[in-house]
């Protein structure tokens, strides 16, 4: 009877470990995922930046060397 208790312990064990260590994956997982969003935004925005930015140079001055193309 008490080795029939020490192996359901022993299968719940490695059942918990087994479920912890997925969860740690999936969070790796999603931290990775966050951060290429951000980073995703970071250079949406930098771009959305330079072309607003080319536009009021061109707009102020059509000479410019960014207004040749």
């Amino acid at each position: 009877m008490c080795c029939a208790s020490n192996a359901a312990s022993a299968r719940k064990g490695r059942y918990q470990v087994r479920a912890t260590r997925r969860k740690a994956a999936l969070m790796r997982i999603n931290i990775w995922i966050v951060l290429a969003v951000l980073l995703a935004l970071l250079a949406i925005t930098r771009l959305s930046q330079y072309q607003h930015e080319t536009q009021r140079i061109c707009a102020d001055d059509p000479s410019a060397t960014v207004c040749q193309r």
